[in-house]
Formats: structure tokens, sequence, C-alpha cells
């Protein structure tokens, strides 16, 4: 890498930090210009039955010292009332405004001397193009992305940006470097997490760049779209499976993996269909197997866990095409990619997608 290459870097990796800085202020003017303008809102107490608390959106139609009657839409469209307690009422949120236009007319904008100055979220947004824009022209001659990736549906400068400000593919040897570097590795079979007082070993910004692709390329109805549904379709087949107990890891360990998995057998009070909400709730279950002398708990994956690891193989392929295609077009030497384990033992080569 010379040093032109390395300063082009360093600029393209300011703009790139510059948009996440101005999307981030965007999306926290967005909701305060809709805060002001939602339905008033009622929250009751918390609900004894199931948990939680009631909330209600609509409009007041009557208010007094002992209840409050709210109107609002039901499912068919129509309106239906709601009259509730006073005393159960723990927060009334007003509508200010009709709309978010007449927000920002009325709150976003003040004098500046013989000007008008506009802080609401529309000339961030702008901002937005802008940085895109140039970080489009600066990499316009690197390979990568003018032979492949301005091509390919869910990425755009930022993505391809943050892959050219980043990374340095020369020290890739491997794709396994890169997937470590994006946060895609495993430890111990499991999806790294930040720990107290351990250093994290992968980048979060590429951690962000390579999450924000796979959700824009599940939108698309080409590429890598195409991918993730055939992979969904083959993690909707395993989705029940059979964890150990006798794995060597502790107690702890087993609790944090279980948690978050739907029971698919009846463990003591616990059903078929049931929801293991945390951590606590996992050590129970864990603890009545043991007890029972059982080494092993079918475990059922939700529909988010499903989608979600779809998507995680999809951001690992693109990975592995990134290393492929870049270490190419360095004239550097590429070791042969199997992208993911197709979970038989067979390791799946998938070819580039150019769409």
């Amino acid at each position: 890498m010379n040093a032109g290459q390395k300063e082009l870097k360093v600029v393209v990796k300011g703009l790139v930090e510059n948009y996440y800085i101005v999307q981030e202020t965007r999306k926290a003017m967005d909701l305060r210009e809709q805060a002001l303008c939602r339905d008033e809102i009622i929250l009751h107490e918390k609900d004894t039955k199931k948990g939680g608390d009631k909330k209600h959106n609509g409009h007041i139609i009557h208010e007094d010292n002992d209840e409050v009657i709210i109107e609002k839409k039901n499912s068919k469209g129509g309106t239906r009332q709601v009259t509730v307690p006073r005393d159960k009422i723990r927060k009334i949120i007003y509508r200010k405004f009709d709309t978010v236009e007449e927000a920002r007319e009325k709150i976003f904008r003040f004098p500046i001397g013989k000007r008008v100055a506009d802080v609401s979220s529309v000339p961030l947004k702008r901002m937005e193009e802008d940085i895109k824009n140039q970080i489009g022209k600066l990499i316009k001659d690197w390979p990568v992305w003018s032979k492949w990736l301005v091509n390919v549906k869910g990425v755009g400068p930022i993505i391809a940006g943050g892959l050219f400000a980043y990374v340095d593919i020369n020290i890739a040897e491997k794709v396994s470097s890169l997937w470590h570097f994006a946060g895609q590795h495993v430890v111990d079979g499991q999806v790294p997490r930040l720990q107290k007082g351990v250093r994290r070993s992968w980048s979060r910004r590429m951690q962000v760049i390579i999450w924000n692709f796979g959700e824009t390329a599940v939108r698309c109805g080409k590429g890598y779209r195409e991918l993730f549904d055939n992979r969904k379709a083959k993690e909707e087949r395993n989705r029940c499976f059979i964890y150990r107990l006798d794995n060597g890891k502790s107690d702890e360990d087993m609790a944090d993996f279980v948690a978050g998995h739907v029971l698919d057998e009846a463990v003591g009070k616990y059903k078929v269909g049931k929801f293991i909400e945390n951590k606590a709730m996992a050590k129970r279950i864990i603890s009545q197997l043991q007890d029972d002398e059982q080494l092993t708990l079918e475990l059922d994956r939700k529909q988010a866990h499903v989608n979600n690891r779809a998507k995680r193989f999809v951001r690992k392929v693109f990975l592995s095409h990134v290393y492929e295609v870049w270490r190419k077009s360095e004239g550097l030497s590429v070791r042969p990619v199997y992208p993911v384990s197709g979970g038989d033992g067979v390791h799946e080569s998938i070819p580039i997608i150019y769409e």
C-alpha cells in the first residue's frame, strides 16, 4: 500500500465516521419530531394477569377526576371507546402538533439575525446524501467497487467505503481473519459477546457496517436475498435440535446458551412451547434435568432466531466474496474459500454474486 492509498483510506474513514454521527443525530431528531405529533397515550398500572403495562393509543374525548375516556382505532378500521379509571392511569402524553411539518415550523426553526435556521432532521438527511456522494467519488477507481460492488444489491458507498477504509486486505491472508475483524467469528461454537474487563478483539465499526449490509441485502429482491431465502428454508428445517448437557461447559455457560430458545419437550412444570425468557429460568430447567439424570434437552429456535442465523450466513458469505475479489485484484494469493459449514459436516463453496 503506497502513501496515496493510505491518505485516501484516512479520508474515506473520516467520512464514514461522520456519516454515522450524522445518521444517529438525525434518527434522534426524527424520534423527537414524531413524539411531538403522536396521539395521546395512556399507560395503565401493571397488568397483574398478563404482566407488563397496558398501553392505549388514541384521542381523549372525555376527562374528569374519576375517569378518562379514550377513542381508539380497532382492527377493522373503525373506532371504539375505552374507559379508564383515573386511579389506574400511570401517565398521559398529550399530542402537541398534528403533523411533523407543523412541529418543524413551530419549534425547529429559530431566527439568527435576518436568517432563519432550520434545526430539524431535514438538512441532516441532505448531509448524509452528500457524504455518500463524496465517498462514491473517492472510491470510484477502487476495482472492488467499480467492477463488482457498485452492481450488488444492498451495497452502497457507505458499506463499500467502510470496507475500503477499515480493512487491510494485505494482512487478511485467510477469510477467517476478515470474519474475526468484522465480529462474525465464533468462540467455542457461539457468537462472541462483550465481557467486562476483556478487550474486544474485533472492530465494532466494521461489525456495524456488515450488520447493515445484512439488513439491506435481505430487503432486495435479487442476489444475496436469494441466498438468504435458501438458507432460511434450511434453518427452518433444522430449527428443532438436541442440546447435550454433558458438553463440558459450566452451568452458567449452558444457561447463557439455552436462554432465548423454546422448549420442544416438557421439563418439570414447564410445558412444550414454553419460551425460556432468561438465564434464571434456563438454570432451573437445566437443574431439573440434571436431577432427573437426563443429559439432553430438546430445544426449538424462535422465528427471529432463525432469521438472524440466515442473515449471519449471508454476511459471512459476502465477506468471503470480498476477500476473494479484493485479494485477486491486488495480485495476492487466495486460499480456497468455504464460507460456512452446512451443518452436516459438508462445507459449501458459493460462487460470487454479481447483482
